[in-house]
């Protein structure tokens, strides 16, 4: 589905950053046990696309892709006339939870709408289509049999044959994106008959690229969207289900992450809802922090202060603000800030940062806590 959900861990354009390392992922080489059909829609108004999904995972706090390789079979002499590649996050990010029911479960299935679409109709990439083979088959397929439960095991649809072809895929803008857990879907339109992605063996082999946490390939269509199905356990299904991975790669860099103004905003940590930090970046490679807190007694407590932007590290000197009253009683002359400590703000992405605090104020003492994005300001984008 072409539904997009923009995040702060997304950036569309390309941004130079520092230290860039190469990075390159692959499942391996197919291994002739599956083949699933996914495409975009006929047209605009029709409901037959299908979407295949498998997943990878990106430890780098930057990552920009710039370039997928995918593999898979296409009729004799059939041609690309549009090419997709979308990523999905892992559900519930990006998706209405509860979900529907409709499929036997959604836990490590992608998310109901796309992270990111990019789409050769809309001149957001190239691609090229080699010939790897001139006949390759595939054991089993699924293209058609894509059914809610309980109807969604129907064995697969069986062997089908074609030439096995790879698709060079170059992006205008690279992708970026924060370390974590995605799903990628290849999407190829042909002049003539359906594609059909191949898998690769799972777990994935010396050729590739092993991780832990890896999934098996879902996929849907139109009738189950926003919901996904494992290729393996739902639609083969059996007594011992097979799991497939999708045939694909792909290379760019990684880079620390360094603080953006579009980290200003309300940040917390989940698991102490009640008080947290308001960040804000300032020209000069400034940090303004209010931590909105309470002391050892229980009393409300304000900690301010501006410190230093180096990288992704903020170290602010906070003082204690104290002496107020509610207005109209509000004196500023009654006002004082002793010093308080130093608060070091770490961050790992857009949305994660770590603080550690040292106190000299009595009561306070040192400590430390992981954070977690609460708000951001609407037009400040990050990174």
């Amino acid at each position: 589905m072409r539904k997009t959900t923009i995040v702060c861990g997304l950036l569309a354009v390309f941004a130079a950053t520092a230290s860039a390392n190469p990075v390159h992922f692959s499942t391996g080489a197919p291994d002739g046990k599956m083949a699933m059909a996914t495409h975009p829609a006929s047209s605009a108004t029709a409901a037959d696309e299908n979407e295949a999904a498998d997943d990878f995972i990106l430890t780098d706090p930057v990552t920009d892709i710039s370039h997928f390789t995918f593999t898979g079979l296409v009729p004799a002499g059939s041609s690309a006339s549009e090419v997709a590649v979308e990523i999905y996050r892992v559900f519930p990010a990006n998706s209405k939870n509860p979900p529907s029911g409709r499929v036997p479960t959604r836990t490590n299935s992608p998310a109901d709408d796309a992270l990111v679409v990019r789409d050769s109709a809309t001149l957001e990439l190239t691609f090229k289509q080699n010939t790897v083979a001139s006949s390759f088959s595939a054991l089993n397929s699924v293209s058609k049999g894509i059914h809610a439960q309980p109807n969604q095991t129907t064995g697969g649809e069986g062997a089908v044959s074609g030439t096995e072809v790879s698709f060079d895929v170059t992006l205008a803008k690279p992708i970026r994106l924060e370390a974590g857990h995605y799903f990628f879907v290849p999407q190829v339109k042909l002049s003539s008959g359906e594609f059909f992605w191949l898998s690769t063996p799972k777990p994935i082999g010396a050729d590739g690229t092993p991780f832990t946490g890896d999934l098996q390939a879902w996929i849907r269509n139109s009738g189950l969207d926003p919901d996904w199905l494992r290729v393996g356990s739902d639609i083969v299904g059996g007594a011992t289900p097979p799991t497939f991975n999708g045939a694909f790669a792909f290379d760019g860099t990684s880079s620390p992450f360094s603080i953006v103004p579009g980290i200003t905003g309300a940040w917390f940590n989940q698991n102490q809802s009640g008080h947290g930090f308001q960040l804000e970046v300032l020209p000069g490679n400034l940090a303004l922090m209010y931590w909105y807190t309470f002391d050892a007694a229980g009393n409300q407590a304000w900690i301010a202060g501006v410190g230093q932007i180096t990288g992704n590290q903020a170290t602010v000197p906070a003082v204690l603000v104290q002496g107020g009253r509610f207005p109209p009683n509000f004196d500023p002359t009654k006002i004082t800030k002793p010093a308080w400590g130093t608060v070091t703000f770490t961050f790992s992405g857009c949305n994660a940062a770590h603080a550690e605090w040292t106190s000299t104020a009595a009561g306070f003492g040192n400590g430390g806590m992981d954070l977690t994005r609460l708000t951001q300001v609407d037009t400040l984008a990050c990174p």
